[in-house]
């Protein structure tokens, strides 16, 4: 079982690679294009550091050489000369880019508690550092090994119907924990940490997975549901991107993200209730 210490420190990392990413891009008021190369340069070996250990922690050094890939990128950042067309290029294909079907290939390919996760697929459409960070949050979030960890806070259920609170013990993930309704999923998995909580509920789209991260006043929700059990209530959930009905396939899966402003135990659980499990299967 993996220390709560690590899995605290995965989502630190995941953080710093995403203020890194910005902190990296080139400001051109500063025209000196010698320092703009060197703040890449140096962003980029702590990017590299960052993302090396958070795949280390998911055992992906099989399937992604963050080194090899890094090595790449200094020496396109090299080649531009201090040309600041170029690097400004740079920074916008290598770093900022989030390549055009990662997130279907991710949902298709590394969705849920599957045991038939195939890494190899959605790496070929990774072209940037963002593409890479969003490959391993995903692998991450859609492990559902990565939330069991020596933090249990809580548990309720049985073998066949569980639910259990890993993580920080506050307010919020414990109002979570008692609302979600114990009959609504085979096993859920929910993690507190100190900026947002992650929820897996196997069986629910079969395996949907949860983020509510706390900004300033509102809550926002992101969740990728991996199977399209009933097309009519995914395109009913708040913020989903819409389904065609007269062309999908059911594990296509479906992202979505919506703001949460009001009471946010009783609209969370509306938009669970809401989502549809194999019991709503209609295939069209």
């Amino acid at each position: 079982m993996k220390s709560f210490e690590m899995v605290e420190n995965f989502f630190e990392l995941d953080l710093l690679v995403k203020d890194l990413i910005i902190k990296s891009k080139p400001n051109f008021y500063n025209t000196n294009a010698v320092d703009i190369e060197e703040n890449l340069k140096k962003c980029l070996e702590k990017m590299c550091l960052s993302l090396k250990k958070m795949a280390k922690y998911l055992n992906l050094e099989n399937y992604i050489n963050v080194d090899n890939i890094f090595d790449n990128y200094l020496k396109q950042l090299y080649s531009c000369n201090y040309d600041l067309n170029k690097i400004n290029d740079f920074y916008e294909n290598n770093i900022l880019l989030l390549t055009s079907g990662l997130e279907t290939s991710l949902r298709k390919n590394i969705s849920g508690y599957s045991m038939y996760n195939n890494y190899k697929e959605p790496f070929k459409y990774v072209n940037s550092v963002n593409d890479l960070l969003h490959l391993i949050h995903f692998s991450a979030i859609n492990n559902e090994e990565f939330y069991k960890n020596d933090s249990l806070i809580c548990t309720k259920g049985d073998d066949l119907e569980k639910i259990n609170l890993y993580g920080i013990k506050n307010d919020l993930a414990l109002k979570i924990y008692d609302m979600f309704p114990i009959n609504n999923s085979s096993q859920t998995e929910i993690l507190s940490l100190d900026n947002k909580i992650i929820i897996m509920a196997r069986d629910v789209g079969h395996a949907t997975v949860i983020e509510i991260e706390k900004e300033l006043d509102y809550f926002r929700v992101k969740y990728n549901i991996p199977k399209i059990c009933n097309v009519d209530m995914i395109n009913n959930l708040p913020g989903v991107s819409k389904v065609d009905p007269n062309n999908y396939n059911i594990f296509d899966g479906v992202n979505g993200e919506f703001i949460i402003k009001d009471d946010i135990i009783s609209s969370l659980s509306e938009f669970i209730c809401n989502i549809p499990t194999d019991y709503n299967m209609i295939i069209k």
